[in-house]
């Protein structure tokens, strides 16, 4: 009697079932943490928009004789203009827009 060697479809379907089934549960899993990393990435974004602003705030305000007020509005090329943030750090579209810091010290766009 000859020996068989190999799998028959039978088996070879059963383990392309398991493996979509794998893949099923994970996709979602997948796709919610890529959503949170980018939730995240704009939040970080936001808030070193929103430290510049601060710091810009503070020493300007400083070398004005407290002449600041708040709220306050500047534009994010100026805050690139003075150091206060590298331009590799802004997006290239929100560079000619404005960024305020209200009575608070919160930031927005």
């Amino acid at each position: 009697m000859k020996k068989k060697y190999g799998f028959t479809l039978v088996e070879l379907m059963a383990v392309l079932v398991v493996l979509g089934l794998l893949l099923l549960m994970s996709v979602p899993s997948i796709t919610g943490t890529l959503q949170k990393s980018k939730e995240r990435k704009k939040e970080e974004y936001e808030k070193s928009l929103c430290t510049a602003l601060k710091s810009y705030y503070e020493i300007e305000r400083d070398e004005a004789g407290n002449k600041f007020s708040l709220p306050l509005s500047v534009k994010i090329s100026e805050l690139i203009n003075k150091e206060y943030i590298k331009k590799n750090q802004v997006k290239e579209e929100d560079r000619d827009k404005s960024i305020t810091m209200k009575n608070d010290f919160s930031c927005s766009r």
